[in-house]
């Protein structure tokens, strides 16, 4: 497959829907519950990434950006200037390293008014291994100003030539805006509320009849609401999103989104 230089990533709320170019990696992403902003943004955004290209720092709002990444405890970049530095940096080395390597996007949640949720995989020559990570991005004017990557260490090698900083970052969390939409803020709190308090029984009422569960710290799946609200039953009082948690930060549209 040959390689290009895309070009810079941009999608706002009021620019109209248009397919882009066609995309380097491969197309299958589940955007049923994304906007079509969204869907072209991350298309541009795994595009520039999979390519090697400096132009993707374009895809981060020029005065205030943060990333993250959770599962190291790891800052990337506090600011726009260290953040630049750092992706420009990663992209020159992967373009000498892993020519032929992608990173692209499972499942996408979300628009980027009011943030959105994205399952993504990078291959192993990016890191030395594969990564699965979900990924939280909070949008200023269709560009990124927060990017969290979370993602499952155990027993991937990359946690031998990565280390976090010295002290648990913060997130970006204190003075960070909600923008999420008011209907993902009620069922957020409503599911919540339910976990939060060891309620299985109404938190699993919340799902559809043909819902799907995916606990990936378990790696594990369950089908339809019955098996669901048995799970739950099983396990609200040990799962890191059952009892006794709290939420730190809503993300996403009426069609789809999240909490951390």
């Amino acid at each position: 497959m040959s390689r290009h230089s895309p070009d810079a990533c941009e999608a706002t709320a009021s620019r109209a829907y248009r397919p882009s170019r066609p995309a380097l990696y491969p197309d299958i992403a589940d955007t049923s519950h994304a906007s079509p902003n969204a869907i072209e943004f991350f298309r541009k955004f795994y595009t520039l990434k999979s390519s090697d290209s400096p132009n993707i720092v374009d895809c981060y709002d020029p005065n205030q950006t943060e990333y993250y990444d959770s599962t190291l405890g790891l800052t990337a970049g506090a600011n726009r200037s260290s953040l630049v530095a750092t992706l420009r940096a990663i992209e020159a080395q992967w373009a000498e390293t892993a020519p032929n390597d992608r990173s692209y996007p499972l499942r996408i949640l979300g628009d980027t008014i009011h943030g959105a949720i994205v399952h993504a995989v990078d291959t192993p020559g990016l890191f030395g291994a594969e990564i699965r990570e979900l990924s939280t991005f909070d949008f200023v004017n269709g560009t990124t100003s927060r990017q969290i990557d979370a993602w499952d260490a155990r027993g991937n090698s990359v946690t031998s030539t990565l280390t976090g900083d010295p002290v648990y970052p913060d997130l970006g969390l204190p003075g960070l805006a909600e923008r999420a939409a008011a209907e993902m803020g009620v069922v957020v709190d409503l599911l919540n509320t339910a976990l939060s308090t060891g309620n299985a029984t109404a938190a699993a009422s919340l799902f559809s009849y043909d819902a799907v569960l995916e606990d990936m710290t378990l790696r594990l799946r369950v089908e339809g609401r019955s098996a669901i609200t048995s799970y739950l039953n099983r396990t609200v009082q040990s799962l890191p999103y059952g009892e006794g948690t709290a939420v730190t930060h809503v993300l996403g549209s009426a069609m789809g989104g999240g909490y951390e």
